[in-house]
């Protein structure tokens, strides 16, 4: 198993850089608008040194005052480009957090529900304003770890399970969180491996100014 990251400070100074400078929080984009065609483009570039292999990651902040903060535990077995196109499906999906971790505001959850929820210009099957609500708390992130190149027997769901116990029920986890946590003993060796590397991970990461 190999352990990596991804800071996410780049992904913001793009996103500021399309807007003057002390601007109120402005709408969030339409997706063939250029902020969000200039989002997509620099997220793009940073997802490019994820491997298209399974495995697990870790959404989390670490702040100018170094306090840290764990976010969402996630996993990519579903998903057939691996853990790259996983990531890459999120950011498309999260991109109101995006937004609203630039500009402070909350303004753009109620943004994007409104929007994706509008029967005359994107005709959903269902509601999803319960998605947007759960693909929102990843706001405020400012790295991502990951472990890839796992083995193939390796249930990467039951690992996702056990390091959202261990990393005491993130946030954005709020959902997957176990009714009954399993004792110490039953959480996997693995997960516990990966939890301790991802820690270190995060102890080595370098405050994120947004």
């Amino acid at each position: 198993m190999n352990i990596e990251s991804i800071e996410l400070a780049s992904i913001y100074r793009e996103i500021r850089s399309c807007y003057p400078k002390g601007c109120s929080p402005p709408p969030l984009p339409e997706r063939d608008e250029e902020p969000y065609v200039k989002f997509r483009k620099s997220y793009k570039q940073v997802i490019k040194k994820v491997p298209q292999t399974n495995g697990v990651y870790l959404w989390y902040a670490v702040r100018p005052n170094n306090q840290v903060e764990y976010i969402y535990v996630g996993e990519s077995h579903s998903n057939k480009s691996g853990l790259r196109g996983r990531l890459d499906d999120e950011f498309r999906r999260t991109y109101h957090g995006f937004w609203a971790t630039v500009f402070a505001s909350d303004k753009y959850l109620e943004e994007a529900i409104t929007v994706f929820g509008d029967r005359t210009r994107y005709n959903p099957k269902k509601s999803y304003e319960t998605d947007i609500r759960n693909d929102y708390e990843r706001h405020g992130a400012t790295h991502v770890v990951f472990c890839h190149d796992v083995t193939a027997q390796l249930n990467v769901v039951a690992v996702q399970n056990d390091l959202i116990q261990l990393f005491d029920n993130p946030r954005g986890n709020i959902k997957d969180v176990r009714t009954k946590p399993l004792p110490e003993s039953q959480l996997s060796a693995e997960a516990k491996v990966i939890y301790k590397s991802f820690c270190q991970a995060v102890q080595s990461s370098q405050p994120c100014s947004i």
